[in-house]
């Protein structure tokens, strides 16, 4: 399933931080394209923006209305596309589901 900003995500596990849904070399290079965009993000912004994104995921809200909520909650400038894969993390290891 192609992942869009448009598609609503539900949990489908109670945690409280499942993480980013990427492997260390993904989300170091995740990092990395961000930074390219904004210099404030770094490394070790993906933790806290991840709980965030987690935080926000209710069954209702759009993937897009979750991560610029999230870009003005911490104040970067960031394409939402390149959050993108965290949602396919999330869903590839099951924490989160889409309904068709």
């Amino acid at each position: 399933m192609k992942m869009t900003l448009d598609k609503i995500p539900r949990k489908r596990k109670a945690l409280s931080r499942p993480g980013l849904g990427l492997s260390y070399p993904e989300a170091y290079e995740l990092s990395k394209k961000m930074a390219d965009q904004d210099p404030r993000v770094l490394f070790y912004a993906l933790r806290p923006l991840g709980d965030e994104l987690w935080n926000m995921i209710d069954g209702q809200r759009t993937i897009g209305w979750i991560i610029e909520s999230c870009l003005i909650e911490f104040g970067f400038e960031l394409d939402p596309h390149l959050f993108l894969p965290i949602f396919a993390g999330l869903e590839r290891d099951g924490f989160i589901a889409f309904d068709k």
